[in-house]
């Protein structure tokens, strides 16, 4: 309990200390080594921020978001108005599969869809996003286009890991299949899961990953 407490104090000390997240309305729970992030933030991307924040403090192993965005209402955009400016933006990056996506905006919540070679063109098409002004939420529901074999994703993901060397991969098992990866082991800081996962979404094919590893720190390794 007295854990739990204590990681509660450096996780509110942490969004406090964060210029980009008003913490004034943000409630941190804790349960065991899993915080629950509640209340309200004023955009999206302060939303975003709230969680990246929390994932910084040392003890946090699971974090669970319900945040609600409440947009001031300065804020509130037409969907209709945002329509037109993720259309415009879209059709102005340099990513041309960009230019052939499509998008639905409902209350300011924005679905977008379509097809893309790479998955870091779905985060970019994501991040082009989140972080406009009036936007509540999204939904990606862009596809990859591209369809490498197994054997060739779990070529892709070996190379990555030996290129990368930061992450100790010798307890991580990796099952492939089409375009499914599931991880399951462990590593050993909720940042090595994070960079290992990203890794994986970043690898041609992958569009979906079923993540079941572990966080465990090498001092309790069994």
């Amino acid at each position: 309990m007295i854990f739990s407490i204590e990681l509660q104090q450096k996780v509110l000390d942490e969004l406090s200390w964060e210029a980009s997240v008003n913490a004034s309305d943000v409630r941190v729970n804790v349960q065991g080594d899993v915080v629950v992030l509640t209340g309200t933030v004023a955009s999206l991307a302060e939303k975003a921020n709230a969680e990246r924040a929390a994932l910084r403090v040392a003890g946090v192993r699971a974090l669970v978001v319900e945040l609600e965005v409440c947009l001031p209402e300065l804020d509130h955009r037409s969907d209709v108005d945002l329509a037109k400016r993720i259309e415009s933006i879209l059709h102005w990056s340099h990513h041309q599969a960009l230019h052939q996506l499509t998008l639905k905006v409902e209350k300011g919540w924005v679905t977008l869809y379509g097809k893309v070679p790479w998955q870091f063109l779905r985060q970019v098409a994501f991040d082009s996003v989140r972080y406009l002004m009036g936007v509540r939420g999204v939904t990606n529901q862009i596809e990859l286009s591209q369809s490498p074999t197994s054997a060739d994703i779990l070529a892709s993901l070996q190379a990555a890991f030996k290129r990368q060397g930061d992450i100790d991969t010798s307890a991580v098992t990796l099952d492939i299949f089409k375009d499914k990866v599931t991880l399951s082991g462990y590593v050993q800081s909720l940042p090595d899961h994070h960079l290992l996962v990203q890794t994986v979404w970043n690898t041609p094919g992958v569009s979906l990953i079923d993540d079941k590893l572990q966080v465990r720190p090498q001092h309790v390794q069994l």
